[in-house]
């Protein structure tokens, strides 16, 4: 963890504001893919679920749907994170010195 430059306070905290803004707009986005895979998903389920019958096919397309939209978004969550994370390292001062309120970016980052 870097110091600030202009105290030398060891007591900096990291912003991380481009990796949330960077996760939430990804889980957005991968839930919205996820939707659009999840209704070929549910069409899936729904096919193998009516194996079993009326109930098994609702619980399949269900089941297909859900699956499909948590992954898309865990997904695009993950991915969203790390693009924010390389935002924070080299566009964003990204470090606030608890002690004077001075915000810079890591020079060794």
């Amino acid at each position: 963890m870097p110091s600030c430059p202009q105290c030398q306070s060891p007591r900096v905290e990291t912003l991380d504001r481009g990796r949330t803004a960077g996760a939430a707009i990804g889980a957005v986005a991968g839930a919205a893919s996820g939707a659009a895979a999840a209704l070929r998903t549910a069409q899936l389920g729904a096919t193998y679920g009516s194996l079993v019958g009326p109930a098994g096919a609702v619980l399949g397309a269900v089941a297909g749907a859900a699956m499909g939209g948590l992954s898309g978004g865990a997904v695009g969550c993950e991915i969203g994170s790390q693009i924010g994370k390389a935002v924070d390292q080299n566009c964003l001062k990204n470090h606030h010195c608890l002690e004077c309120g001075h915000r810079f970016r890591d020079p060794y980052a």
